[in-house]
């Protein structure tokens, strides 16, 4: 938040509010208060496995993680268990969802209109074989599914070291990927929603499971710097908002063929050293 306020863009905090059941609820009330008296966005995660630390049940565990898992109705209950407790929480009116691991299925959207809710964000395109879903619908922009918006995660096509669908994930790609991709959607004017992500530790890297030691990955953190510095000196070309700022009226659909960035192996070379890098010297 510091690095994005220094450049005047807002975030958005997909808070995941199902570890109650471990944390309590006064953790995740801070989190979210902290994040709105920041003036940035909370919106709704969640990841169903919590629910095994409820009444004990983590040694047998019952509840599986993806929502995809989970019949319509179950997911229509557990979307408007999230949004309750997120209102709870201070945030006035959850408009958005991403689903954890992002294991969503169409029940998922149908659910969320159900629930009010106006925006998806869960699909991505490189996990698509992971979660086995939409296999047969491919997207890269702003896409009406079941009445919902879907805010796919940008991908880029790499082909180093071998051909892939790559996200906007600052832990995975670096700053100039991202910017490349982000100038091709404007100069082409073939992608007109760009989704980038990152997560609560990608400033981190781990030592153990229980992230009790770790060290500062100093070099996403500049990844992180370079692409919010872009996008102010460039801020008469790209418009950055959370979705309680998207004017839906506005929204330009996806087209029936999807668009990809094939990113130059340059690029995706510089990435590759630097991540090796990484591994062999202080981070």
């Amino acid at each position: 938040m510091d690095i994005a306020d220094q450049y005047g863009l807002k975030m958005v905090f997909f808070v995941e509010v199902l570890n109650k059941y471990f944390f309590g609820e006064n953790e995740t009330r801070e989190i979210c208060e902290y994040i709105l008296n920041r003036n940035h966005e909370v919106q709704l995660h969640l990841h169903p496995n919590f629910l095994n630390f409820k009444g004990n049940k983590f040694d047998k565990p019952e509840f599986k993680d993806n929502l995809f898992h989970y019949t319509m109705d179950e997911q229509t209950r557990l979307l408007g268990l999230g949004k309750k407790l997120l209102e709870k929480y201070g945030v006035k009116r959850p408009l958005a969802f991403r689903a954890g691991n992002y294991g969503f299925n169409m029940d998922t959207l149908t659910a969320l209109k159900k629930n009010g809710f106006l925006f998806d964000s869960s699909y991505n395109y490189a996990f698509l074989r992971s979660t086995q879903n939409f296999k047969d619908l491919v997207i890269n922009d702003a896409h009406v599914i079941n009445g919902v918006f879907e805010f796919p995660i940008t991908n880029f096509k790499a082909t180093i070291p071998y051909r892939q669908a790559k996200p906007l994930d600052i832990n995975g790609v670096s700053s100039r990927e991202i910017i490349h991709t982000l100038t091709w959607a404007r100069e082409t004017d073939l992608v007109h929603n760009i989704t980038v992500i990152l997560h609560s530790f990608s400033f981190l890297e781990p030592l153990d499971v229980q992230y009790s030691k770790v060290k500062i990955r100093k070099y996403v953190i500049k990844r992180f710097e370079e692409l919010c510095r872009f996008l102010h000196e460039h801020r008469d070309k790209f418009k950055v908002q959370g979705f309680n700022d998207v004017d839906t009226s506005h929204i330009v659909p996806d087209p029936s063929t999807p668009h990809f960035f094939n990113m130059p192996k340059l690029n995706s070379l510089e990435r590759l050293g630097q991540q090796i890098l990484s591994r062999v010297a202080p981070i």
